[in-house]
């Protein structure tokens, strides 16, 4: 254990202090113990003696806690190794970023085929209208021990973006993916592993979804959680961030703030962010959490592979393995049972929320439910417009619970969004003071008032029921409440 690691663990500095005490009466035991063989003072024999067992009893408490404490030292071996062999896939790239990737891409199905993984190598050609782009998915996976039909899924995530400032950009993350791998390697786990690493040119968000549309539906109902990974190519330790897409917590990323804390001594607060590949996994149903490296102001970027902060990425490596390592090695982990015994939809709800989303109306249901983060799911019917309705989940202005919503949406732009007033934790004069309070006065219409939010673009309407808005199913509390794009 390195000192930064040390730093990091007050009960090793504690353990510490205890073991450099127990080193001092060593050698003072041997000095006692020479002192007695060569004057033949038996009286300081029996005081080596005496503080040998002494030193013994102090220097073994630091002793065990090393061998049973796992931190990012004991990850900084294989870390460096997966940087040595992707540095030599680099060094030796004469072809474009898009070559390099399937080469890195191939190299590491290699290694992990090596680590007794079974790996699929999976690419596709797409057209967004404005070109061609590649997918590309590497897929390794650990079954479970014993029944491994049945077996939870855990999956662990990275994308390679060709966007970054330098040309090695994606080595901190596959180093971290393949550093947890083999780390696992060897266990048997109660739990399948699944880790996957893909290319695309939006943050991996077509690669993940285009990766999990191709299982089977039984294995994408194995999939408890997805912890996605996003480093930077920095010089520096700057430390760790988390996010989920309604900026909620849920059951993984609770687990992967005490590992953060557990592993680093760093306080993690989890975010709000959509804009990555694991909004495909959450759209899924799936809970998921991104624990990205910080950027903070005067990091340096590394100049080479050989100059990315070990340290830093070793400890993201044994955040997750930490976070995960209790669902590997029992069937019965915390994890796991609060994942199966609680309704994940609400932890898959999107949001819409004051100072961090803007209203979208998009070009299609891809779009608008990526944009809300909420999958979007046909009613069948429509409104008194015309309007296709499509159902989904969203946290709003300051509630802590999610509510059912219907998305109004006209050849693929959403027009506006209605809330279920039953959800609503509040009455209307109630919700009507809160939009005071967050938006100012409101402006008074034929059916009822709008209050506007010029920084997200939206407008907030509260409408009675007798207005041709109003949706029969979502006035169960006694009035309309929608939310369109500011005019």
């Amino acid at each position: 254990m390195n000192l930064s690691n040390i730093l990091k663990d007050p009960i090793d500095i504690l353990l510490l202090l205890i073991y450099v005490t127990g080193v001092l009466i060593l050698v003072y035991s041997a000095m006692q113990f020479i002192h007695g063989i060569l004057y033949k003072d038996k009286t300081a024999t029996a005081s080596g003696i005496k503080t040998l067992i002494i030193s013994l009893l102090l220097l073994v408490p630091r002793l065990s806690y090393q061998h049973f404490r796992i931190d990012g030292s004991d990850y900084e071996k294989s870390v460096k190794a997966s940087l040595e062999s992707i540095a030599l896939v680099h060094d030796g790239a004469t072809a474009s970023t898009h070559e390099e990737f399937k080469n890195q891409m191939d190299a590491l199905s290699e290694r992990l085929t090596d680590d007794a993984y079974d790996v699929e190598l999976q690419t596709s050609v797409e057209n967004d209208g404005s070109g061609e782009y590649t997918i590309r998915n590497l897929s390794a996976v650990k079954s479970a021990s014993g029944n491994t039909d049945d077996a939870d899924i855990i999956l662990i995530s990275t994308s390679l973006d060709e966007s970054r400032d330098t040309d090695f950009s994606y080595a901190a993350d596959l180093s971290v993916i393949e550093a947890i791998a083999h780390r696992l390697c060897n266990y048997d786990s109660s739990v399948e592993l699944r880790f996957l690493v893909s290319t695309d040119k939006r943050q991996g968000q077509d690669a993940a979804g285009s990766y999990i549309d191709s299982l089977d539906n039984k294995v994408k109902e194995r999939i408890r959680c997805a912890i996605d990974l996003d480093m930077k190519s920095l010089s520096d330790y700057t430390g760790l961030l988390g996010y989920t897409i309604n900026g909620r917590n849920n059951p993984v990323s609770g687990r992967l703030i005490s590992s953060v804390k557990k592993m680093t001594g760093q306080s993690m607060d989890i975010k709000q962010f959509k804009d990555a590949g694991y909004i495909s996994f959450h759209l899924k149903d799936i809970p998921s959490v991104c624990l990205e490296q910080a950027t903070v102001e005067n990091s340096t970027s590394a100049r080479s592979i050989e100059e990315l902060d070990i340290d830093q990425i070793a400890d993201a490596a044994a955040v997750i393995a930490d976070a995960i390592l209790p669902s590997v090695k029992s069937d019965d982990s915390e994890l796991m049972r609060e994942l199966a015994s609680l309704d994940v939809s609400d932890y898959c709800a999107g949001s819409f929320i004051k100072d961090k989303d803007h209203f979208v109306t998009g070009s299609s249901l891809t779009e608008i439910s990526e944009a809300y983060g909420t999958s979007l799911v046909s009613t069948g019917a429509k409104d008194s417009y015309g309007n296709e309705l499509y159902s989904g989940k969203l946290y709003i202005l300051t509630f802590d619970h999610c509510s059912n919503v219907v998305f109004h949406v006209n050849d693929g732009r959403l027009l506006k969004i209605t809330i279920d007033t039953q959800n609503l934790p509040c009455s209307q004069s109630e919700l009507s003071q809160i939009l005071n309070n967050l938006f100012g006065d409101s402006e008074t219409t034929e059916h009822g008032h709008v209050w506007t939010d010029a920084g997200s673009g939206a407008s907030y309407c509260i409408l009675d029921v007798s207005s041709k808005e109003a949706l029969t199913d979502m006035i169960s509390g006694g009035y309309c409440f929608y939310i369109e794009a500011a005019s």
